[in-house]
């Protein structure tokens, strides 16, 4: 959701209304020695111990986990049906297989291994929770047009809501000035919404093509400062086609049209228009997307921003993001960016470069007297944006382009009470270093509310 807004909100505020706390932990030993090579080699040696001992259930269950982190699922199958054969009492092997097969596409086996695993006998109720989760999943996926959509509502507390520098003394035109008081930092709350619809329709042709429409919204009402209430919407939409689905299964190209609202301060503020592109493809286990858009911005002056105009104009922005397994119960998610907009004003112009990383770790959690058993999911992440400015805003200092070093650390916790209620919690800090003081600013922010998904 931060990277969606900050695509036609300036870097500084969205980040802002959406940074995030992250908990040290990068230092896991699990991770050093689940790399590719070394997968490769216990790949190797677990084959060959299956092929010596068939019935040697641990080390079939241990070479599937392995094949399936390589993106070997025909062989993490291969495995997990051969235990079967053994001990045909396996809902937990069930339960991977059905999983398997959905990353295989093939939703008719996937169903049919997720029923016979919830109809076994004495079923742990772990395991019972995610068999239902996916055979909601795997129904939805079987119907020809498939939706899904993700929201969460409640309350926001900023200790910088207005997004002020965090010292006194700035600039004003190239001299040391003091800020007026009424700008300086205020702590406030506000209510917000925000969710994302997800509606994928298959175009009935042999290759697996579909048409993929995403819709995002974002809303937050200021408890005090009303000249920051946001409102935004944005819609994606076009086909994704597979590349090559007998030689390439999975490599996938997706074009598709943007459009997008913004209101601030309960005012039109910007309009967008624009195209992107997105190759996705399975590599080593992990999943990666290059993707490129071009946005035309359109920014429009009012009473309580007069300027806001001489912000318009394009937005082109290339990312790579990565996504995969870390250790079990671990996964990670890695997206790099660089963008470059221009703008009616020089000062405006900017070229900006960041990455981010997520660290997903999922955990159950039962609650013997409600009767309750339900996976969590931690999301500590770190992020970091480095953005320069083409030209001085004279007004400010007119000897010095902007600079910004923009770090942000967060951890969002999911707590699932049913398929479709829960309730989000997010932790974040902004820390932004700029080369000019007015820039420079410091942001701590908690939120939370229910959560809605189906």
């Amino acid at each position: 959701m931060r990277a969606f807004m900050s695509r036609f909100v300036s870097p500084k505020r969205s980040s802002c209304v959406l940074a995030g706390l992250f908990a040290a932990l990068l230092g896991n030993a699990a991770a050093a020695q689940t790399g590719p090579h070394a997968l490769k080699q216990e790949f190797d040696i677990l084959f060959a111990q299956t092929l010596r001992n068939p019935a040697d259930l641990d080390a079939s269950f241990r070479f599937a986990e392995v094949a399936t982190k390589l993106g070997d699922y025909e062989a993490a199958i291969g495995a997990l049906e051969r235990m079967l054969f053994y001990n045909p009492n396996l809902p937990r092997v069930r339960l991977e297989l059905g999983i398997l097969y959905m990353k295989l596409g093939s939703f008719e086996m996937a169903k049919s291994y997720l029923n016979t695993a919830i109809s076994a006998p004495d079923v742990p109720p772990d395991v019972r929770d995610r068999l239902n989760t996916f055979l909601v999943e795997v129904d939805r996926r079987l119907e020809v047009n498939q939706f899904s959509f993700f929201g969460q509502m409640g309350l926001r507390y900023q200790t910088n809501a207005n997004a002020s520098p965090s010292t006194m003394l700035v600039k004003a035109l190239g001299q040391d000035a003091f800020l007026d008081r009424q700008y300086a930092q205020k702590p406030d709350w506000n209510s917000f919404a925000l969710g994302g619809f997800r509606w994928v329709a298959d175009l009935g042709t042999q290759r697996g093509d579909t048409w993929e429409t995403n819709v995002y919204f974002y809303g937050a009402r200021q408890f005090d400062l009303g000249r920051f209430n946001l409102a935004l919407a944005e819609i994606q939409s076009g086909p994704r086609l597979p590349v090559a689905p007998e030689t390439l299964p999975g490599l996938t190209f997706r074009p598709y049209a943007i459009a997008n609202v913004v209101s601030l301060a309960n005012a039109p503020y910007q309009t967008t228009g624009g195209a992107g592109a997105a190759l996705n493809w399975r590599l080593w286990g992990a999943d990666m997307e290059v993707s490129l858009e071009w946005r035309n911005r359109n920014y429009r002056n009012s009473r309580t921003y007069p300027l806001s105009s001489e912000q318009s104009g394009d937005l082109v922005l290339a990312a790579f993001s990565t996504a995969g397994v870390l250790a079990p119960g671990w996964r990670w998610q890695t997206r790099a960016f660089y963008g470059n907009a221009n703008a009616k004003a020089n000062y405006y112009t900017y070229q900006q470069g960041g990455f981010e990383i997520l660290l997903p770790y999922e955990f159950d959690v039962e609650v013997a007297a409600w009767g309750y058993a339900k996976r969590w999911t931690l999301t500590p992440s770190f992020g970091f944006a480095y953005t320069q400015y083409d030209a001085p805003n004279w007004l400010i200092d007119p000897y010095r382009a902007r600079v910004d070093k923009e770090w942000r650390v967060g951890a969002i916790l999911d707590m699932p009470i049913n398929k479709w209620l829960g309730i989000g919690l997010q932790v974040s800090y902004l820390r932004d270093v700029a080369n000019i003081p007015n820039y420079s600013l410091r942001d701590f922010v908690v939120s939370g509310g229910p959560t809605f998904r189906f």
